[in-house]
């Protein structure tokens, strides 16, 4: 396949990913449920190892995976402004890392107790239209061994405003 038609069927195939997305969102019983269908959609059409989605705990000041796909532990707890995603839920800013280890951000200590190596990593906030925190998005490890790129980053960013506004809706 040349790279022309590779890039033309990674684009049908997000934007089938976008059109499932909207199906779930509109048939699926309760959060929970719609992401842990949804997440290893997400992790294929991205061609990901893994993927999570953290909501925000505004009392506790932390986020809290809400799934997890790829992961042995689906819960994961991580206060806000440690590690990638607890940066991401602090600055609000979105993050593609190549190589999460070369990252001062980076907390090995997830690596560590599942045998996991993170590698890329992508991490997006997750916030009402009004700039309320709902959580973080991160999606680890392109499976052919290769960093996430500007277009992956696109790519989710259009997936983070439909799950926020998800999100929203089931509250």
């Amino acid at each position: 396949m040349t790279d022309n038609a590779a890039h033309i069927h990674r684009l049908e195939r997000r934007l089938e990913a976008l059109r499932l997305w909207g199906e779930r969102v509109s048939s699926e019983g309760g959060l929970r449920n719609l992401f842990l269908s949804f997440l290893p959609n997400l992790s294929e059409t991205m061609e990901a190892e893994r993927s999570t989605l953290f909501l925000y705990d505004e009392d506790a000041h932390q986020l809290w995976s809400l799934a997890a796909q790829g992961a042995t532990l689906h819960q994961f707890v991580v206060p806000i402004g440690k590690g990638l995603a607890g940066s991401v839920a602090e600055t609000k800013e979105a993050l593609l890392v190549e190589d999460a280890y070369d990252d001062p951000r980076f907390d090995s200590s997830h690596d560590k107790a599942s045998g996991f190596r993170t590698k890329s990593v992508i991490a997006l906030p997750i916030s009402e239209p009004d700039g309320t925190p709902l959580g973080v998005i991160q999606v680890l490890n392109r499976r052919d061994g290769t960093a996430f790129n500007q277009d992956d980053l696109e790519f989710l960013t259009d997936m983070s405003q439909a799950i926020a506004t998800a999100i929203v809706v089931a509250k």
